[in-house]
């Protein structure tokens, strides 16, 4: 599939149960930068605390945070793009830890103000500026309750956030940024009933970035993800079929394109996937006991439901060639959990939990994947 931009799109696939915990990383002098270059400011905002389809609130008093800037962007929006609000957020690793050489270590959140000047042709709503306090992976940053409500221009400025109090910031220390990994984000914006990235960056890439991006709200093409659990799941399947595949989740895949666009005249395409793993394909109890708290499975791709011997094994960070992706109808396949793992009486109590990452390329050519013979998803022409 042919786009302007290389896009991942990121699916999270829950094993067992997913817990969301804050890893402690310590100073690194090789990335220390003086205090000054990260424009530490001070901010105060009420942020929303409720925000779906039917309901929306900001809370009743302000919080008082320190700040850094990390990128600000704006666009203007048109009848022709049929643009009505900022859909969602996903950002990868949405916290960071900041260090000094001191010693000090605090860790900061990711906060997008948000700026919308409403169409007054369609509504009297004016200008809104909301804060949205970015708490999972995938955020709605706008009114949800506003999505009828025709917008001329928006501005997001994201922000790493943290306590006030902190004693981080003065000019004569030298600060460490760490992530624990990518910072990618990926904005989404609606048309018709569909919501369509673009635009996609970097967090900390970002930091004091002098000029707003450009970029163009319309792609030419786009893929749907939509991702179910088969109906037989349950919370306890993968330790009660050890040694057999278990079918965790199904994806099904369909490319779709602008409709103010001329259509491809292809009517097959291809993606590039690559599928990381929190935990190096480990599930992991942090509940208190003295258990085994470690079960090592393996990750299996299929394009049967049945017959589930017909596997691509999903090495990490290998890459595998989905083809033959179709336009006018889904292509579905299954991903599978196995685990050699036996000693389930000697098993920790408590949840076990893994976070697996499905990130698909675009714009693959022939240099992707290279075994293609062992590595590769092709449904029917």
């Amino acid at each position: 599939m042919r786009t302007t931009k290389t896009i991942k799109y990121i699916i999270f696939l829950l094993i067992i149960y997913i817990l969301t915990t804050s890893v402690a990383f310590a100073y690194d002098e090789s990335t220390a930068l003086p205090a000054a270059y990260f424009n530490i400011q001070s901010l105060s905002y009420k942020p929303v605390i409720t925000n779906t389809e039917t309901n929306f609130a900001e809370a009743i008093t302000s919080k008082s945070v320190k700040a850094i800037e990390l990128i600000q962007l704006s666009n203007d929006t048109t009848n022709d793009e049929n643009y009505w609000a900022i859909p969602h957020i996903n950002v990868e690793n949405y916290t960071a830890e900041l260090s000094n050489n001191l010693g000090d270590i605090v860790i900061c959140r990711l906060l997008a103000k948000v700026v919308i000047n409403f169409d007054p042709v369609y509504n009297s709503m004016g200008t809104t500026e909301t804060w949205f306090e970015i708490t999972d992976v995938k955020t709605y940053i706008y009114n949800r309750t506003n999505i009828d409500n025709r917008a001329l221009n928006f501005t997001i400025t994201l922000y790493y956030v943290f306590d006030s109090t902190s004693s981080i910031g003065s000019t004569n220390e030298y600060l460490s940024l760490d992530t624990g990994g990518s910072t990618n984000f990926y904005l989404f914006y609606l048309l018709g009933n569909d919501e369509l990235p673009f635009y996609y960056g970097t967090l900390t890439g970002s930091i004091v970035t002098p000029t707003t991006p450009e970029f163009s709200p319309v792609p030419n093409t786009y893929l749907n993800i939509n991702v179910s659990k088969p109906t037989a799941w349950t919370q306890t399947g993968f330790f009660e079929t050890l040694g057999s595949n278990y079918l965790q989740w199904i994806v099904s895949l369909q490319t779709g394109y602008d409709p103010t666009t001329t259509p491809p005249t292809t009517t097959e395409y291809r993606m590039g996937l690559k599928i990381t793993s929190q935990n190096g394909f480990k599930l992991i109890s942090t509940d208190a006991g003295t258990g085994i708290k470690e079960v090592q499975y393996t990750i299996k791709l299929s394009k049967r439901s049945i017959d589930n011997t017909d596997t691509v094994d999903a090495l990490e960070n290998e890459e595998i060639r989905i083809v033959n992706i179709k336009n006018n109808e889904p292509r579905v396949f299954y991903i599978y959990t196995n685990s050699t793992f036996t000693d389930t009486a000697g098993l920790n109590s408590g949840r076990f939990s893994d976070n697996i990452y499905l990130n698909f390329v675009s714009d693959i050519d022939n240099t992707f994947a290279p075994s293609i013979d062992k590595r590769v998803l092709a449904f029917a022409p």
